[in-house]
C-alpha cells in the first residue's frame, strides 16, 4: 500500500477515535428493565412512567406498556441536569391473579429509585408502601416534588424497607433489630395485602370503604392505591381499626389457628395502635445516645453517654464516643468507640453542629471539635482555660457562629466568639443552677435551662449582667428555638413577655 493511502487511513481512524472519545458510547443515559406485579403475579397492560423529581414539577422522561408477563423497559438518552430523584409509577393493567376483572384503573404502584436507579426493578405492592411512606410529604397524586435533599433522603430510605430490585423486604427490615423486635414488617405486609385486595378480591363497596379509611384529614378521597397509601402514610394513626377490619374481611381467618390467604406474611394478627413504619438502626459506636443533631447533608451526629459493651450504668460508667449516621441510617463512625479525640470521655447533652464543625462537650470537662469526617481540628492545649472543668453539658450555636457550652458542675458558661477555640472565655450570669442546655435566639439572646431548678435564664449576649429568670417546670432540661421563641420545660413558650420572676 502506498504511503499516501496509509496516511489517509490513519487520519480517518484517528478522526473516528476522537469522535468516540468526545461523544462517548451511544447507549442510553438511563435504561431500566422491570416487572409490574400484584398478588405475586404479573400485571399486563400497565402504563409505566419514569419520572424525575426535583424542587420543580416532576419531569416525565419515558413511558412504556407492560407485556403479558408484566415486563417493561424504559430508557432515556439524556436525564435532567442537577441531581434529580427518579421514580416509577405503574398505572392500571390486568393482574394475572384476577384476569376476569380486566384492566383496573384503581391500581397505581410506585417505586422510588433515587439518583442512581438500579438497572432492573420490580414495582409491586410492597415497593408502593415503602415509597409512599418515605416520600409521603412530597406526593400529590402521581406527582412527587420538593426539597432535593428531602427527596434524596426519602429515596434512600425506601430500600431499607423494600428492595426495589426484588420487590421483597429490604436489608434493614430483615435485620434482627427490626424483623423480630418490631411489628414494622407485619405492618408493611398488611398494608401491601390491602393494595392486593383492592385490585384482585375487592368489590366496589369494599374498595369505597378502603379509600374512605385512607383519606387524610381535610384531604380528598383517594382514587387509586398510590393515593390511598400516601393518605395512610400521612396519618398512620387515623384509622387502624377500620383498615384492619378491611384486611380481616378480605382475608378471613379460616380457623383460630389457621393461616390467612394474604399474599404477604407475617401480617398483623390484631388491630395495631397505628400503621407507622419505624426502623431501628445501630452500629458505629451507638449506645446510650445523648442529643441528636444534623448537618446540612442530613447526617445525624450524637455523643454517647457510655461505651458499647462496657456494662456502664448510672453508678459506674465508661464514656462513649461520637456517632455519625447517614440519612439512610448507615453508620459512618467507627464501630464500638465511635469518633474520639481531644480527651473527651462520655457525652450527655453536649452535641452541636455548626456550618463546618461538630462540637462535643464531655462529662470529664473536655471539648472535642471535629470536621465532618470525624477528625479533630484542634488539640486540648488550644483551649485557653486554666480552670479544671467538669460536667459539661449542652452546646448552643448562635446564628452568627458563636458557640456556648453549659458547665453544669460549676454553674457557668463557656463562650467561644465566632466558634474560635483559642478565644474561649468563661461567662457567669446570675441565676444558673446546674445549666443543662442553651439556645440562642434571632435577637442574640442566650437562653439557659437549669436542671437543678424550675427556671430558665435569659440574657443578651452583649451584657450577661442583665440576666432574667423565668419559672417553668421542675428540672428543666432541653430547650428548642422556634421562630424567635424558646421552648423549654413542659413545652413552655416564651417571646418577649416579662419574666415571672427575676434574678
Amino acid at each position: 500500500m502506498r504511503s499516501k493511502d496509509k496516511s489517509g487511513i490513519v487520519a480517518a481512524l484517528m478522526a473516528v477515535a476522537l469522535l468516540v472519545w468526545v461523544s462517548g458510547p451511544a447507549a442510553a443515559a438511563l435504561r431500566i428493565e422491570g416487572q409490574v406485579q400484584a398478588g405475586g403475579g404479573a400485571v399486563a397492560g400497565s402504563t409505566v412512567t419514569l419520572w424525575a423529581a426535583s424542587a420543580d414539577a416532576p419531569a416525565r422522561l419515558a413511558q412504556a406498556q407492560t407485556d403479558a408477563d408484566g415486563k417493561f423497559v424504559v430508557s432515556v438518552d439524556q436525564t435532567p441536569s442537577g441531581a434529580p430523584s427518579f421514580y416509577l409509577v405503574a398505572s392500571g393493567g390486568t393482574p394475572a391473579v384476577n384476569k376476569a376483572a380486566g384492566n383496573n384503573p384503581a391500581l397505581d404502584l410506585l417505586a422510588m429509585l433515587g439518583g442512581d436507579p438500579p438497572a432492573k426493578v420490580v414495582v409491586n405492592e410492597l415497593t408502593t408502601v415503602a415509597s409512599a411512606f418515605t416520600a409521603a410529604r412530597f406526593i400529590n397524586g402521581e406527582s412527587i416534588s420538593g426539597n432535593p435533599l428531602g427527596l434524596r433522603i426519602a429515596a434512600g430510605n425506601a430500600p431499607n424497607l423494600v428492595d426495589p430490585v426484588t420487590g421483597k423486604w429490604g436489608k434493614v427490615l430483615l435485620d434482627p433489630l427490626n424483623s423480630s423486635m418490631t411489628t414494622t414488617m407485619a405492618n408493611l405486609d398488611t398494608l401491601g395485602s390491602l393494595i392486593t385486595a383492592t385490585v384482585t378480591l375487592a368489590n366496589d363497596d369494599w374498595r369505597a370503604r378502603f379509600f374512605k379509611a385512607s383519606t387524610p384529614t381535610g384531604g380528598t378521597t383517594p382514587k387509586n392505591t398510590l393515593e390511598a397509601m400516601a393518605g395512610i402514610a400521612r396519618e398512620p394513626w387515623a384509622a387502624p381499626k377500620e383498615l384492619y377490619a378491611l384486611f380481616d374481611e378480605a382475608y378471613p381467618l379460616p380457623a383460630p389457628d389457621g393461616r390467612r390467604s394474604a399474599p404477604f406474611a407475617p401480617y398483623l394478627v390484631y388491630v395495631p395502635d397505628d400503621f407507622a413504619l419505624s426502623l431501628a438502626f445501630s452500629g458505629g459506636g451507638n449506645y446510650s445516645a445523648g442529643r441528636f443533631m444534623f448537618d446540612a447533608d442530613g447526617n445525624l451526629w450524637s455523643g454517647q453517654n457510655w461505651l458499647v459493651g462496657s456494662q456502664s450504668g448510672v453508678n459506674k460508667s465508661t464514656g462513649g464516643g461520637v456517632i455519625k449516621f447517614s440519612p439512610n441510617g448507615t453508620a459512618l463512625s467507627p464501630p464500638i468507640t465511635g469518633f474520639t479525640g481531644m480527651g473527651t470521655d462520655g457525652t450527655g447533652w453536649g452535641t452541636a453542629v455548626t456550618k463546618d464543625r461538630v462540637w462535643i462537650a464531655s462529662f470529664n470537662g473536655k471539648i472535642l471539635v471535629m470536621d465532618f469526617n470525624g477528625k479533630p481540628v484542634a488539640t486540648e492545649a488550644d483551649f485557653p482555660f486554666k480552670e479544671k472543668l467538669l460536667g459539661l453539658m449542652g452546646v448552643g450555636v448562635a446564628p452568627n457562629g458563636d458557640v456556648w457550652i453549659a458547665d453544669g458542675s460549676d454553674n457557668q458558661l463557656l463562650y467561644f466568639p465566632g466558634g474560635q477555640i483559642k478565644e474561649g472565655k468563661i461567662v457567669k450570669p446570675a441565676g444558673l443552677l446546674s445549666p443543662f442546655d442553651i439556645v440562642i435566639d434571632s435577637q442574640n439572646r442566650v437562653w439557659v435551662a437549669n436542671s437543678s431548678s424550675d427556671t430558665v435564664v435569659r440574657f443578651p449576649k452583649e451584657d450577661p449582667s442583665k440576666a432574667e429568670t423565668f419559672h417553668v417546670g421542675i428540672g428543666v432540661r432541653a430547650l428548642a428555638g422556634l421562630e424567635g421563641k424558646c421552648l423549654g420545660g413542659k413545652q413552655y413558650g416564651f417571646e418577649n413577655a416579662a419574666p415571672k420572676a427575676s434574678r
